[in-house]
């Protein structure tokens, strides 16, 4: 005899409940959840079709939750079950996930939205200009900063503020040898040309963060 199972929805709340659960376990346990365990206890809350793509509280989506947490494994997790359409959710100041994971310095994570978005998640820019590999950049962020070059490419490294002002620009400001000398590989000599809207370049920092 066949028994049709009737499927309640789960309301929104209870789902961001056990979400933000599973990420406390992540704490707790000092990240060492288990990858699987995470997929395993998040997908039967993404059965239910858009219920990830809704927001929460302040946050576009679930996503961002575990982003600004820098968990990876519910990043992963999350991803796998909301796929393109979720990690290229921004804030309504077209702030990306990817933009937060940079500004922290989280490796793993820029890499794994990386692998979810690609170029286009990295080309992303929020309303003020503010774009990931600039914020990367002025934190000295190296190993986030070297990842979204390698998604980026020339275009990305060229792109300026809207006051004119380039990566190369910011981490010469913050004094960030390291990246300086990975913008320079990456670009070089037109890259070290641009100035900012003001007409100052690169080379007119001095320590302390004032202009010559």
């Amino acid at each position: 005899m066949h028994i049709a199972v009737r499927i309640v929805p789960v309301p929104i709340e209870v789902v961001a409940g056990k979400i933000a659960s599973i990420m406390q376990d992540c704490i707790d346990n000092a990240h060492a959840v288990k990858e699987a365990h995470v997929r395993e206890l998040v997908r039967p809350m993404t059965e239910q079709g858009d219920v990830l793509l809704q927001a929460l509280n302040d946050e576009p989506s679930f996503l961002f939750l575990a982003v600004k947490e820098g968990h990876v494994e519910v990043v992963r997790a999350l991803l796998e079950a909301g796929g393109r359409e979720l990690v290229m959710l921004n804030k309504n100041d077209g702030t990306s996930c990817l933009y937060i994971s940079a500004q922290e310095g989280l490796l793993d994570v820029v890499n794994t939205l990386l692998e979810a978005g690609g170029r286009e998640l990295a080309m992303l820019t929020a309303d003020d200009g503010a774009r990931c590999l600039y914020i990367s950049a002025e934190k000295g962020n190296l190993d986030v900063v070297i990842a979204l070059l390698e998604a980026g490419g020339r275009e990305l490294v060229m792109l300026t503020e809207n006051d004119g002002t380039s990566c190369l620009w910011i981490s010469a400001q913050e004094g960030h040898l390291d990246v300086v000398s990975a913008l320079l590989e990456a670009e070089g000599r037109e890259l070290a040309m641009l100035t900012a809207d003001d007409g100052v370049s690169c080379l007119c920092w001095r320590p302390g963060g004032a202009s010559w």
